[in-house]
Parts: C-alpha cells; structure tokens; sequence
C-alpha cells in the first residue's frame, strides 16, 4: 500500500494502475465507464393518425422510420392497444405495408397483439409487440389494422 501511495504521488497513472491491481488482487470488481449517452438507443413513441379504410382495414398515415442506418429500434412496434367501441377489448390484428426505395410496396405478415388492462382503465405504457423486424432507417411505411366491423376502430401506439 505505501508503493501506491508513493506512485500516486509520481503520477495518477501509475496511482490507477496499482489500485487496480490491488483491487484485481483482493477479488474487487472494477467496473469501467459507462457507455455514452450518445450511445443510447432512442425510439420514437406515437400515436398515429389515419389515413383510410379499406376492405376490413384501416391504414394509417404514411411514416418514415427515422435516422440513417438501421433504427434504434432496429423494429417497427406497437403497443397499448384499445378497441374505441368494444370495452375490454384490447387487441388487434397488425400488418406493414412497406415502400422500398426501388418501388413498389409489400406487406409483412399480419399479427395479433394484444395489450393488458392492468387497472381496468385501459392500457398505458404496456409491452412494446415488433410487427416488423431489422428495418432500415429512413423506410416508409404505414401501419394497417383488421376491424371487424366497419364503424370499429382503434387506438394504439407506434414505436420506431
């Protein structure tokens, strides 16, 4: 201890250097810096608007995943979902119409997701459910729903 002491007093480097040996030497954990904030994934939360209604669907508005690489989110999401004119029913049937930057468009596979009623006042806040996964930022798409009854609709939350 009194060999650290004195290279403490040479320089911080061999200071650091030595506490961490003693540290290693006496099983302590060190623990490294954490990652930067910059480092973070961020995803965007939203409650999307719609856009039309089609043939037992209802589509929303056109979105750009955002960013320049793969998003944060690396998925396309959804989550507190409510049915506006059936109480207690908190689920729908998912798909995304996708538009490549080489045209045309395509669909994923539909999904059923569900949301909990954890206070019986609908859900906030609950589990995020990937509809689409490893999408490139910068993808347009819209998020499309089944309705079993044409004057149905839904209230839900889109995580990019």
């Amino acid at each position: 201890m009194l060999q650290i002491i004195k290279q403490f007093s040479k320089g911080k480097h061999l200071a650091t250097l030595g506490l961490t040996t003693l540290a290693l030497a006496f099983g302590l954990t060190v623990v490294a810096p954490a990652a930067s904030a910059s480092a973070a994934v961020n995803c965007r939360v939203f409650t999307p608007v719609e856009d039309f209604y089609e043939a037992g669907r209802v589509a929303s508005k056109i979105y750009y995943v955002p960013g320049s690489s793969v998003s944060g989110c690396k998925d396309i999401n959804v989550r507190n979902v409510r049915n506006l004119n059936v109480s207690g029913d908190y689920c729908a049937t998912f798909l995304v119409q996708m538009f490549p930057t080489s045209g045309g468009s395509f669909y994923t596979n539909p999904k059923k997701v569900c949301s909990k009623d954890p206070d019986g006042k609908g859900p906030k806040n609950g589990p995020v459910v990937p509809i689409a996964t490893n999408v490139i930022n910068g993808t347009k798409y819209r998020v499309i729903y089944d309705v079993e009854n044409l004057d149905w609709r839904h209230t839900f939350q889109i995580v990019d």
